[in-house]
């Protein structure tokens, strides 16, 4: 079973919660969020861990889409676009 991401708000502005279902099997530490651009390549991304959720901090990056990717060591257990305003 995959988790769920819900993402709110999104689009944002200045910070936005990135909410994960739980993981058969994961702990939520075990939990890696990668950031891509629309060329696919990672972004340096600042966020903050809570219990069950990622608060991504937009800081410098420019306004536009990316996408959120969730993994565990080199497997993807879901993914979401996310839209910078």
């Amino acid at each position: 079973r995959l988790p769920e991401i819900e993402v709110f708000p999104n689009p944002f502005s200045t910070e936005t919660i990135i909410k994960i279902s739980a993981v058969d099997g994961t702990k939520h530490a075990d939990i890696e969020l990668k950031l891509y651009n629309m060329l696919g390549e990672e972004i340096a991304a600042s966020y903050t861990r809570t219990k069950d959720a990622f608060v991504l901090h937009r800081g410098s990056l420019p306004a536009g889409l990316y996408f959120c990717r969730l993994q565990k060591k080199n497997e993807i257990i879901a993914d979401t676009k996310i839209i910078i305003e």
